[in-house]
């Protein structure tokens, strides 16, 4: 069964990568190895739920840049909230993805993620076409 979902991703590329942070300039390796590290650290690993949960949260800030994303999601009304109230968001909106996701786990059965292309969205995004298989 396949369900197509569609990552939106904002990336900020450095100009200088080491070679093992190589997968962090092309989005299509970029959610190979989410996936990858995601299946076998975590939904594959013989750990417990609060574990597993605890490394989704390091990997989610690993490879995604969380306030960038919750300024996208607040939209005109980021630019409204004091500072305080921006790093409250911003740690709830984290705390709800991993909540939301990790969920999930339990229900993990081998599916993999299957790239489909991806398209360059502004100067530093791109959005990856991929499907859960």
């Amino acid at each position: 069964m396949k369900r197509s979902i569609f990552f939106s991703l904002l990336f900020m590329f450095s100009q200088s990568v080491a070679a093992e942070d190589a997968w962090r300039t092309n989005p299509t390796s970029f959610i190979n190895h989410f996936a990858e590290v995601g299946i076998d650290d975590i939904l594959s690993a013989n750990i417990n739920e609060a574990d597993k949960t605890e490394r989704f949260r390091n990997l989610f800030n690993e490879g995604f840049d969380i306030p960038a994303i919750g300024r996208f999601v607040l939209a005109r009304n980021w630019r409204r909230a004091n500072d305080t109230e921006k790093q409250a968001f911003i740690a709830l909106f984290e705390d709800l993805i991993v909540y939301t996701w990790s969920r999930r786990f339990s229900i993990y059965d081998g599916q993999t993620i299957d790239v489909r292309g991806t398209t360059p969205d502004g100067e530093t995004g791109t959005l990856v076409d991929s499907a859960i298989v």
